[in-house]
């Protein structure tokens, strides 16, 4: 019998022990007095963790002091701290510092203070709700015209528009049945927000993988979609310049300088720099190259920027297939051939001026945070864009809010 006494002594001591080891763990920030909710916050904190707690009362006496500070402390520094001061200390502490009167006149005057903000609407509804709680928590009674008036007077014209229509199909009407409708609305709002957050996510994630299918696979090409560039995670595509006219240094091909345009030009010119009739490089001359350069246009051993034949080989060329195609027409047919190409002409000019259909359609557009605002647009719908765009004229309409620039490129097929 005396062995199951001392085991169950030394278990309830044990368990004491690790209960006021939790207690010391715990951090209870010190009230302050002159802020009545801030001492309600701290007696509702003691409360559950020490005042509830099966542990002997001048232990919650001495945790009670060692949270004290300023003039709480100094209310109750002349009492010792004996077991049977505890309950004398906190029904002093209580009726100084805890009156339920002077936390609800706060919560008051702070739902008055409460500005009505059209674009914030949703931080103006949550604020009203937050001190409606507490107020309710407190023990008071929010049914009546005054808190609706008040509440009423903080919300945006468009959104009393709504509770209004709402409030002739839902009577008797009530305080509650307002608060459920805000906490709707606010709910709603963030699931657009949310929707739409997604989409752009997903374009942009679209936009990416199709502009790294581009590269991989047309590195070289054009497109006629739009990209973003992102400055953090876009990586600068590296090309290499290519050089410039050994004549005039300027950005074109030797073979098409149009400042020296001659054999005996070009070659001067390269006399005077000083370079190689072969390579055009300058570290030696042409009788020492070791290059062995055929000319692009007429296949000879020589450069071809210096080629003297390339334009009469242009002009034979361009001869011989003007008579060829004679040749293929025939006589009966040559006559008409100049006005054959001019009816080409016209007709493919009569083409180019035809109206092209686009897929359009009228729609309504509104501002997700004011949706009160609405504006009737034309809509095209491009199946190979990533992006959709608005005018400025719609946008100043809804009076939309610019949250981010980008810089865009766009360039067209060739």
């Amino acid at each position: 019998m005396s062995s199951s006494i001392i085991a169950s002594f030394e278990l309830a001591k044990e368990r004491l022990v690790n209960l006021l080891k939790e207690i010391n763990q715990l951090e209870i920030k010190s009230p302050e007095p002159r802020d009545p909710r801030q001492w309600q916050q701290f007696w509702s904190s003691f409360n559950a963790a020490v005042h509830k707690q099966a542990i002997p009362e001048i232990q919650k006496l001495n945790y009670l002091y060692s949270c004290l500070k300023g003039k709480a402390l100094q209310a109750i520094s002349g009492y010792d701290i004996a077991p049977e001061n505890y309950e004398v200390i906190r029904k002093l502490l209580n009726e100084k510092y805890g009156d339920h009167s002077i936390v609800t006149t706060l919560l008051y005057n702070e739902l008055q203070s409460i500005k009505r903000n059209e674009r914030e609407w949703i931080g103006t509804i949550e604020n009203i709700e937050r001190v409606l709680r507490q107020l309710e928590a407190l023990g008071e009674s929010l049914e009546h015209s005054n808190i609706e008036i008040l509440i009423e007077s903080k919300l945006p014209l468009w959104i009393l528009n709504k509770i209004y229509k709402h409030k002739k199909k839902d009577m008797p009407w009530s305080i509650l049945k307002l608060r459920n409708f805000l906490t709707s609305l606010v709910n709603v709002n963030e699931q657009i927000k949310n929707c739409q957050h997604s989409l752009t996510q997903l374009n942009i994630k679209s936009t990416t993988t199709k502009q790294e299918q581009k590269q991989r696979y047309n590195p070289g090409g054009t497109s006629a979609l739009s990209t973003i560039k992102d400055n953090q995670n876009t990586s600068k595509t590296t090309t290499t310049k290519r050089r410039p006219c050994v004549f005039c240094n300027q950005d074109h091909w030797d073979s098409d300088c149009v400042n020296y345009t001659t054999l005996n030009a070009r070659l001067s010119r390269l006399k005077v720099l000083k370079k190689c009739t072969i390579c055009l490089r300058d570290s030696h001359k042409g009788q020492n190259c070791n290059v062995k350069k055929q000319c692009f246009y007429c296949k000879s051993l020589h450069n071809s920027a210096l080629c003297n034949k390339r334009n009469s080989l242009s002009l034979n060329n361009t001869m011989s297939q003007r008579n060829e195609e004679h040749e293929r027409i025939g006589p009966s047919k040559r006559k008409d051939c100049s006005t054959s190409l001019y009816n080409s002409t016209l007709t493919t000019r009569s083409k180019q001026t035809k109206e092209t259909l686009l897929l359009c359609k009228e729609i309504k557009v509104f501002n997700p945070s004011q949706p009160q605002l609405q504006q009737n647009a034309l809509a095209l719908f491009d199946i190979g864009s990533q992006l959709s765009f608005i005018s400025k004229k719609l946008l100043r309409q809804l009076k939309l809010t610019e949250t981010e620039t980008q810089i865009m490129r766009i360039a067209p097929f060739v």
